[in-house]
């Protein structure tokens, strides 16, 4: 254990004169806090003394006045508000006799907030004179250094409470550096020690060093995609050829995602009560003993005075900032950084309520929150919610720092980073990332006017770093092929039509949606980049370990797309699609896109309105076509395909049976099924009687979609 009574506060003993009361002092216990292990000025829990009996002082006389010391187990590091000069002070030694104001605060009787009144002491006096009875009191008091783990309130006029009743005493803003502490032995203890002019304790059960908070690795980092999906250690989040990434304004195409989740609630916290997205500056008053606050600040009362550095007793400098540092980024590539949480990844996450706002600083993080980060003379799109940042010798940092944050819950925090290359094609190469809290200091010295460290600050992790992106020559995943659903053939598709796309171990289990299509089955989601960089998720239909059926997002625009199939947020496939407005597609019976079409025959003749399908299922011989009967001339036809909902109208699109063009009545969105598509057509000619198996050629605006036949008798 710590030596705790040095010679300098031996002396300061010495010098009280007044005559003690003969009250006694025990100490309150508070339930144990956990402290963040990477702290280097973490707040301490208060400690707390109960003072009872002895003489009260008679009414206008003046109280007796003693010291008060608040003893830790670690380095105490409340930052010095006056300063000594660099020469009284070596940052190599522990401070052993130099005396400075710091913002610890002593608090008699659970003063409230607007009732504390502030100890300034006249010239080089060391403390407040009180008399008995008087309202205007000093109630709040300043706490001095006299060792590296020992703050002093000197003079703190404390009367006797008498018999029957009690008098507090809190300790509060106690910053301690538990960043050294063994994981063996984890645990912050404190004691407080009051002592008469005669230097004898008045208490009988202080002097124990009792442990108040476990310090405790406080938050993981991780790289995501940017549909939040997991990333395997040895792999990046984002793998891209250089042609992929934009030139322009990027997308989610182009974006992985990083994540800070808490290990334990109320690790993340704001700088302030006031602090919130709409005004990450504001500053109020948050000094009612005992209210649980859990911001980065301890007590601080805008009312105190400025003397000592009062006015600022407490405050933090900043909240948790979230650091993100990126290395090895490949030449001419850029980062768009997302100005806030996203909602892929982020607990509870509200449009209204940011729990981070991005801000410029320095490396270290370090700094006054600023939300503008500088764009160097290109801004992104009002309304974007991003900022572009130029990489510094192949490095960024980007800084968030929390502006609300629920203390009694683990929270998830993702924020997205873009790429882009604004100065022609992106080079080869690999980026890590490391996510760490700041702001980030090699060590917090003897503070002195040279080296004062902003609160809160944190040591460097030790944490390795993890790939986040690679930009390669070409993508070496599986192969995929993605063709129309209902031709298989071809090397176009549509927008808003059904794709199969066929590729190995696509999956290891087969799910099929139902009525209604979902984003993920089995595990699986597919994602496309189209001509413009944008990339969106795909609805599926079925997945299989060797197909996949889904729906061409209508919003895909023409030209080639990269089709990429993840299986639990690891990309495993990619293919690429020619995507055009038109390209029609028919359905046939066995779902091969050969063979018989899956169509209706509608009679209107004398035995009555009815209809048939074009073919039936034999147990033996399979898909068998069923004749239509052409003769009454009043026989219609429904096809089914898909691709070709984007017709330009019914002059448009062509039919033929039998080499005989039918008459369209309506082609275009089936409007049940998502993806399919429709074509009423008829009546059938008479001419076609007889002539057994006719093929059937549909055209959509100059598109020919694949040659199914049918049956006429």
């Amino acid at each position: 254990m710590r030596q705790v009574i040095t010679i300098s506060s031996l002396v300061i003993l010495a010098g009280v004169t007044l005559l003690g009361q003969g009250m006694t002092c025990t100490r309150q216990d508070t339930p144990a806090a956990t402290m963040r292990a990477e702290g280097l000025s973490e707040l301490a829990p208060d400690l707390i003394l109960s003072c009872t009996g002895g003489t009260p002082t008679a009414a206008g006389s003046p109280v007796p006045q003693y010291e008060v010391l608040a003893i830790a187990s670690v380095p105490l590091v409340n930052r010095a508000i006056t300063p000594p000069t660099p020469t009284q002070v070596s940052l190599d030694a522990p401070l052993t006799s130099v005396l400075y104001w710091t913002d610890a605060l002593l608090i008699l009787d659970e003063a409230p907030s607007r009732y504390q009144v502030a100890c300034v002491p006249a010239g080089a006096s060391e403390g407040c004179a009180a008399k008995a009875g008087d309202a205007t009191n000093p109630n709040t008091f300043q706490g001095k250094r006299i060792q590296d783990n020992v703050l002093v309130f000197s003079k703190i006029p404390i009367d006797a409470p008498g018999a029957g009743k009690t008098r507090i005493i809190r300790i509060t803003n106690l910053r301690v550096n538990p960043s050294k502490l063994p994981k063996t032995a984890p645990d912050v203890t404190l004691t407080a020690q009051v002592f008469d002019y005669k230097g004898a304790q008045l208490s009988t059960d202080t002097n124990i060093l009792k442990p108040v908070a476990t310090a405790k690795p406080s938050y993981t980092f991780s790289v995501r995609t940017a549909s939040d999906g997991a990333v395997d250690s040895k792999d990046a989040a984002l793998t891209l050829t250089p042609a992929m990434v934009p030139q322009n304004f990027p997308t989610s195409s182009t974006a992985f995602n990083v994540k800070f989740t808490e290990s334990f609630a109320g690790a993340f916290r704001r700088r302030n009560l006031g602090t919130s997205g709409i005004d990450p500056n504001l500053l109020v008053t948050q000094a009612d003993p005992g209210v649980f606050m859990n911001t980065e600040s301890g007590v601080f009362n805008t009312n105190f005075p400025i003397a000592n550095g009062l006015s600022t007793a407490g405050l933090a400098d900043s909240g948790t900032r979230l650091l993100v540092t990126v290395s090895n980024i490949p030449e001419n590539v850029m980062l768009w950084a997302s100005g806030r949480d996203v909602a892929t990844g982020t607990t509870d996450y509200s449009d209204a309520t940011p729990h981070a706002l991005l801000t410029y600083t320095s490396a270290n993080g370090d700094g006054p929150f600023s939300q503008t980060f500088p764009a160097y003379g290109y801004s992104a799109p009002v309304g974007s919610g991003f900022s572009l940042i130029y990489p510094d010798n192949g490095t960024a940092t980007i800084v968030y720092e929390i502006v609300s944050a629920d203390p009694y819950k683990i929270e998830n925090l993702s924020f997205e980073i873009r790429l882009l290359a604004l100065n022609g094609p992106a080079r080869l190469g690999s980026a890590t990332v490391l996510g760490r809290l700041g702001p980030v200091f090699p060590g917090r010295p003897v503070p002195n006017q040279a080296t004062i460290a902003p609160e809160p600050s944190f040591v460097e992790t030790s944490l390795d770093p993890v790939t986040a992106f690679r930009l390669v020559p070409t993508i070496s995943q599986s192969p995929l092929t993605g063709v129309s659903a209902a031709s298989y053939t071809g090397t176009t598709v549509a927008p808003g039509s059904l794709i199969a796309a066929f590729g190995a171990k696509l999956s290891n289990t087969t799910e099929i949606s139902g009525s209604t299509p979902a984003t993920k089955l089995a595990g699986v989601n597919v994602d496309v980049i189209d001509i413009t960089g944008a990339r969106r998720t795909s609805q599926l239909m079925l997945v299989s370990p060797g197909q996949i059926n889904f729906i061409l997002d209508a919003a895909t625009k023409p030209g080639q797309a990269v089709l990429t199939v993840s299986n639990s947020g690891q990309s495993i496939a990619t293919g690429y699609l020619m995507v055009e407005p038109i390209a029609p597609g028919l359905f046939s019976a066995a779902g091969s896109g050969a063979g018989t079409a899956a169509g209706v025959a509608a009679y209107n003749d004398s035995s009555g309105s009815h209809s048939a399908l074009l073919f039936h299922s034999d147990a033996l011989r399979g898909i068998v076509a069923d004749p239509v009967d052409v003769k009454s001339g009043n026989v219609f036809l429904t096809l089914y395909g898909t691709g070709f909902r984007a017709l330009s109208g019914i002059p448009g699109a062509k039919l033929a049976v039998g080499g005989e063009t039918i008459p369209i009545t309506f082609a275009g969105a089936q409007g049940q099924f998502e993806g399919l598509d429709q074509i009423n057509a008829g009546p059938l000619p008479v001419t076609l009687s007889g002539k057994g198996e006719v093929t059937i050629v549909f055209t959509a605006d100059g598109k020919t979609a694949n040659t199914l036949t049918m049956q006429v008798k």
